[in-house]
């Protein structure tokens, strides 16, 4: 379980100019992605917040809490979600989740919850990789 600190992020203020359309607003399970998320991580933690960009900020629904990127760290990609929130919530644990893994379900977020313990920062394995994801992490508040 999770410490009772931590803030769960959804990442979802990426520009994607890959995918040419918003990933966070891409529907594989009933709903857009980053909603999705946000409900998912809602059972794990007290606090769930998207993570966007200023502009995403405006179109965000109704029910949902986000943080948008801070000025300093705008356009510096993934790790502004990171800082924005950090500024905005010091001394706090936060669990970041990002968009584009559509086949993440509950049940591993639940098995990588219990490795989130202590003051090491933890980051989801991907052993078809052989990397760590640093979009599916948690960073302590001492870290």
């Amino acid at each position: 379980m999770l410490p009772a600190h931590t803030i769960a992020l959804v990442a979802c203020g990426g520009q994607s100019s890959r995918m040419g359309t918003d990933k966070g607003l891409i529907n594989y399970h009933g709903l857009p992605q980053r909603y999705h998320l946000y409900r998912m991580l809602s059972g794990f933690c007290e606090e769930v917040f998207l993570s966007v960009s200023p502009a995403q900020s405006a179109n965000i629904a109704d029910g949902y809490r986000f943080i948008a990127d801070m000025p300093p760290y705008s356009g510096s990609g993934p790790i502004a979600a990171l800082l924005s929130a950090a500024d905005e919530h010091p001394c706090k644990s936060f669990l970041l989740i990002g968009t584009d893994y559509p086949f993440f379900n509950e049940k591993e977020l639940e098995a990588f919850t219990k490795t989130c313990t202590g003051l090491k920062p933890a980051a989801f394995y991907n052993p078809a990789t052989g990397f760590f994801e640093p979009l599916l992490a948690w960073y302590p508040a001492s870290s």
